[in-house]
């Protein structure tokens, strides 16, 4: 298969994530499309040497197809949504260098993010969340606004044309009335995304940590999953204990340990 990308950059997210709704409403459906917010650019850049353009906010499109032809036409395509959706810059490109300059930026988000701030790590609070594609612009615009009122540095980054979304916290571990802030945005960021229609669960599974989010989104399915737990599992040998494990903080289930006195 051929290829190409485009690096659309844009004022802030929100307009990014409009883009995005824009170009699979074509519809184009991009062979990948990852979106990244500000804080996610400035971490990279700083961590890494500015590999990418500064702006509020960028996405990096893939077009692939059978031949050059479908490649430059639909990353053509791709730019012209851009612009008209007021991005600042497009650079579409089909150099080999410039494209994993590009992506590798993108690979090491959550690398760059744990050195943001000095005595600062970057967390997976609320992570892996999915909404329908023509409100990726809401949830952005929400997280945003939910990192502002609870004074929480949130980075914002996903597979978005899937609507495929991750944030990621950066907070001074130690700091026990920012975790309490942190913990009371992610409830707040998961239910912004069962609102408009999505699920707290895109690509990674639930896990113990999202358990109580996720009774919230399916709380009307989840006696038909108990009872078809226990036609196949009668004497409650595979996973005894788990749905009892589902209540309380989410601190008390990560995948490292969180003491807070």
């Amino acid at each position: 298969k051929k290829s190409a990308y485009c690096l659309c950059c844009f004022e802030d997210v929100v307009a990014a994530g409009k883009c995005i709704s824009a170009i699979i409403a074509k519809p184009l459906i991009p062979a990948s499309c990852e979106l990244m917010d500000s804080t996610s650019i400035n971490a990279v850049n700083k961590a890494r040497g500015h590999p990418l353009p500064d702006c509020g906010a960028l996405i990096i499109v893939e077009a692939d197809g059978e031949s050059d032809e479908i490649v430059d036409r639909d990353i053509a395509i791709v730019a012209d949504i851009a612009k008209q959706n007021g991005a600042i810059s497009v650079e579409p490109t089909k150099d080999k260098a410039l494209i994993n300059k590009w992506t590798d930026a993108r690979k090491s988000v959550m690398v760059s993010l744990a050195a943001l701030k000095p005595g600062c790590s970057s967390v997976s609070l609320a992570d892996d969340m999915g909404v329908p594609i023509s409100k990726v612009p809401d949830a952005v615009k929400a997280f945003q606004e939910i990192a502002d009122k609870y004074r929480v540095t949130v980075a914002t980054y996903g597979h978005a044309s899937d609507g495929n979304l991750h944030t990621k916290m950066v907070i001074d571990p130690t700091d026990k009335d920012e975790w309490e802030r942190g913990i009371s945005a992610v409830n707040e960021i998961f239910d912004v995304c069962i609102e408009l229609g999505g699920t707290v669960t895109g690509e990674h599974g639930v896990g113990i940590s999202k358990a109580p989010n996720y009774q919230k989104e399916r709380a009307s399915e989840l006696n038909t999953i108990r009872a078809v737990k226990a036609a196949f599992d009668p004497d409650n040998i595979l996973n005894p204990g788990k749905s009892e494990q589902w209540t309380g903080s989410i601190l008390r289930n990560l995948r490292y340990p969180c003491k807070l006195d």
